[in-house]
């Protein structure tokens, strides 16, 4: 569809749009969509009641954001679980002595088994997930912030589809959490006209597993004798929780044309003080604080723009490592290729021969771990897993091995 307005081919970070009922509404058609379908815990009366009558709620909206007293309301704490393994466990009266349980055992049918996560009884009181609960309001305004810088971040980025032998050049790395762009000449442009907010993740992962496999396939094919070439699973530990919200700030206004906009210094300030409301705190300190922790004030999980923000905290560590790609992180140790799904992180290296996996290990941390501490992230170090590439019998490339 073409729009008549030349206004809306490009949007910008700026009052004029910010406060434009247009944008405002594909906002929050854009959030109430990616809600309902993707926040299960959401509060779907709110969402109802702000289709009742939209275009007073906008009007009201842009009144509220135009006053310099305007704030963001109260985070609400969802606790959730974490992702676990289920199973079928026996039933056991005597260790399993619950409600549950008891009804299972005496039903109508005899039951001999429960289906319960597969996890140890020390883990029984396993921490949960602090997701958040954003009103349709701010999740809305967030995501015409989002909506403005879109186009420049996403060709910042590059193009997801790039052929694997051009990705290099072009310094593509990452393909999680990316928005539903179309390019041209390398150039993105966000379909912030429509409901769908962020690209398929069946076509990105993919493409993030498919990179993975290229490059240590090519590797193998061009080591000498003495070398391993080696796939390294990299995980960031609580990547959301512990983005700083100022150093973020500090990367989104770099991105602006305007050096000074009254509307998005007012959005930004007030994403930077966003709190919780009253009692999450407290509950955060019952059922998901681990070691002390105390509630955190990253990226609110839930949050519509939360995963395009998460990209722009990265911006600049991504377009770092990708310049040591073939080149040494230490003697011995050669990066072929790295790549990015939201937290996860692939590396394909080339190693001398003789050089141990806890070398690896330690080289990884020193020269790359150091550059995410400057960031606030830290690699998950239970999470590191390495896997060795290895030639089948026909010269093909079998699965790896794991080390």
């Amino acid at each position: 569809m073409t729009l008549l307005d030349p206004k809306y081919q490009n949007l910008l970070p700026t009052k004029d749009y910010l406060t434009d009922k247009v944008v405002l509404a594909q906002a929050w058609k854009k959030a109430h969509e990616y809600i309902r379908s993707t926040n299960w815990y959401a509060n779907t009366f709110e969402l109802d009641r702000s289709a009742i009558d939209l275009d007073a709620q906008l009007d009201k909206w842009i009144e509220e954001l135009q006053d310099e007293t305007f704030t963001f309301d109260p985070l609400r704490l969802v606790p959730a679980p974490k992702t676990e393994r289920w199973h079928f466990k026996k039933i056991n009266l005597a260790e399993d002595f619950s409600l549950d349980s008891l009804l299972e055992a005496n039903g109508d049918q005899d039951c001999s088994h429960t289906w319960r996560p597969d996890i140890d009884k020390q883990e029984e009181s396993k921490s949960l997930r602090p997701l958040a609960h954003v009103t349709i309001r701010d999740q809305s305004l967030m995501t015409a912030l989002m909506m403005c810088l879109a186009n420049k971040v996403e060709t910042l980025q590059c193009d997801t589809s790039t052929k694997l032998t051009k990705v290099h050049k072009r310094k593509l790395v990452n393909y999680g959490n990316r928005l539903y762009c179309t390019f041209n000449d390398d150039e993105a442009n966000f379909s912030w006209g429509n409901s769908t907010t962020y690209s398929k993740y069946f076509s990105d992962y993919q493409r993030f597993l498919a990179r993975s496999m290229y490059f240590g396939g090519e590797a193998l094919q061009k080591k000498v004798k003495d070398e391993q070439v080696f796939e390294v699973h990299l995980d960031l530990e609580k990547f959301y929780d512990c983005i700083d919200r100022l150093k973020l700030v500090k990367n989104i206004l770099k991105l602006c044309d305007e050096k000074e906009d009254i509307i998005v210094s007012r959005l930004l300030t007030c994403f930077v003080d966003w709190a919780w409301d009253d009692e999450s705190p407290a509950i955060y300190g019952d059922v998901c604080a681990k070691d002390g922790s105390t509630i955190p004030f990253g990226i609110p999980q839930g949050l519509v723009a939360g995963g395009f923000l998460s990209n722009i905290y990265l911006l600049d560590f991504d377009h770092w490592i990708s310049e040591l790609v073939d080149t040494d992180l230490t003697e011995g140790i050669r990066l072929v290729d790295y790549c990015r799904y939201v937290d996860d992180m692939r590396l394909i290296i080339v190693v001398d021969n003789g050089i141990k996996v806890k070398s690896i290990k330690d080289s990884i941390h020193e020269e790359l771990g150091k550059k995410l501490q400057d960031i606030g992230l830290n690699f998950n170090q239970g999470m590191m897993q390495f896997s060795k590439y290895l030639f089948g019998r026909d010269g093909n490339i079998p699965p790896f091995q794991s080390c």
